[in-house]
Formats: structure tokens, C-alpha cells, sequence
């Protein structure tokens, strides 16, 4: 059965989107971008396609970072910041550890560091 024609549209719009990436980074990486590691917290980074740097998140756990940078489905954190960047639209993945974008890649080679909310983590 072929899907509906306005179906298929907004298939093929949504994938036009930017992507923001959201994702969890190790401490090796962390380290990377000039951020201490601290035991039993876990950091998550969400990045434009360009390498932008749109949000930092700490959390006790990878769903609670997920949750923090809105890429849960549920939550709308951080989605004001993408907005911003992205006035027209955009869409989010999240991407597990060990897996980093080349968009990471190019923030990590280019020497910026990202900035930690200094919040207490969520639980």
C-alpha cells in the first residue's frame, strides 16, 4: 500500500530539515574541550551541522541527558535555543557514545570549548 501523497511530502520536508545533534560525550572527549570529568557525571553536547554549539547539558544518565537536551521526544528543553538557530526549522538525532559526528569532529579540531551549565545534575 503506497502512503498518502501529503504523507510522503512531509517525509521528504522533515528530512530537508538541519539536524541538531544531541548526543553523549565520554570523558575523553570531554577532556577535549577543556571540561574536568567528574566521577559518576555524564555530559551531553547538542551541535548544528555546522559544528555550532547550541547547548551543554551534565546528568546522572544517559535518558536524563536526553531528556535535558529535548531529544527525548517528551521534552522541549533546549528547543528555544535551537529555534534560535534555526528560525526556519530543524530536526534532532541523538546519537550514542562512541559514535562521534564529523559536525563534533569539527569543534573539537577547530580548539573551541564548550560551557557547562554549572547546575546540579539531573536525576
Amino acid at each position: 500500500m503506497k502512503p498518502p501523497q501529503q504523507h510522503t511530502a512531509a517525509v521528504q520536508h522533515m528530512l530537508r530539515l538541519p539536524v541538531v545533534y544531541a548526543f553523549p560525550i565520554g570523558d575523553q572527549d570531554v577532556a577535549k574541550l577543556g571540561v574536568t570529568p567528574a566521577d559518576g557525571i555524564l555530559y551531553g553536547v547538542a551541535i548544528a551541522e555546522d559544528g555550532y554549539h547550541l547547548a551543554a547539558v551534565r546528568a546522572d544518565s544517559t535518558a536524563a541527558l536526553r531528556h535535558d537536551l529535548g531529544a527525548d521526544g517528551l521534552s522541549k528543553a533546549k528547543h528555544s535555543d535551537y529555534d534560535e538557530y534555526y528560525p526556519a526549522g530543524w530536526r534532532i538525532e541523538w546519537t550514542e557514545t562512541g559514535i562521534i559526528p564529523q559536525a563534533l569532529q569539527r569543534v573539537i579540531d577547530s580548539g573551541r570549548r564548550f560551557q557547562y551549565p554549572d547546575a546540579t545534575p539531573s536525576t
